[in-house]
């Protein structure tokens, strides 16, 4: 599966948005475009731990930078498809999302996962996620964040420093034991005598997180290597980071580096 289409609406920078994607996708644009707002919204409904994401006030879209009025609904449906027909029927892995996959006209199955807010008085903010059948129809599902959080798991947004907000002394990490990490990441390359055993404490545990989401509630990958033919119809999703490391330095061609 890979994510075919996204449609945002009334969603930080973007206030009206439709694109599809192929499986491999590059994003090229000039600056306040818009592509950060929308790689925001991915790891919003895909980088987040078992919990789905729970949308704060500075989420909506405001007309201009800073506006005290901001839209008071915001959406983002995301469309997974299947590579070929009736691949989730036949694919273990894929099986296990039976209950959101939804066939369409072209005989190919999509997951069409839904998250949208309200933004009511005093910037207080209603979320809920959910999942559609074709016809845009909320489907009533047993453990709907069971399912998100699978989602998840097949389809990770890894999300790393932006290296402006870094040069502008500026943090756009929005968790918590984000923040602590790379403030003490900070302070040990800045003036490591100066880190206080608070910081050092609250970093490792950060660390502890981080490892904790992507090593431990991913599957195990498989001891035997994957062929050409799994990794295009039976993608992985990585492990950590160690796992994409190794992926650029064993790349064959400039293309997969």
């Amino acid at each position: 599966m890979y994510l075919e289409r996204v449609e945002i609406s009334g969603f930080r920078g973007l206030k009206k948005l439709s694109i599809n994607f192929q499986q491999i996708t590059a994003l090229i644009g000039e600056n306040a475009w818009g592509k950060t707002s929308l790689l925001r919204a991915l790891w919003c409904l895909l980088g987040q731990d078992e919990v789905p994401y729970q949308f704060v006030a500075d989420d909506f879209y405001r007309p201009e930078a800073g506006a005290p009025e901001a839209e008071p609904r915001l959406e983002i449906i995301l469309t997974f498809r299947e590579y070929k027909a009736d691949m989730c029927q036949h694919s273990q892995r894929l099986a296990r999302l039976a209950p959101v996959w939804v066939k369409h006209r072209d005989r190919l199955h999509r997951i069409h996962y839904r998250a949208a807010a309200a933004l009511l008085e005093g910037e207080l903010v209603v979320s809920e996620h959910g999942f559609m059948d074709a016809l845009g129809h909320v489907m009533t599902l047993e453990s709907t964040e069971h399912y998100i959080h699978l989602l998840m798991l097949m389809n990770p947004v890894l999300r790393l420093r932006d290296a402006r907000a870094a040069r502008g002394g500026r943090q756009l990490l929005g968790n918590g034991w984000e923040a602590s990490l790379s403030h003490l990441a900070d302070t040990l390359l800045g003036a490591p005598q100066s880190a206080e055993p608070e910081e050092v404490d609250a970093g490792l545990e950060a660390v502890r997180h981080l490892m904790d989401h992507y090593l431990t509630s991913v599957p195990p990958i498989r001891a035997r290597p994957r062929s050409q033919r799994d990794i295009a119809t039976r993608p992985a999703s990585l492990r950590g980071l160690s796992n994409l490391s190794e992926l650029v330095r064993c790349g064959d061609s400039q293309t997969t580096q």
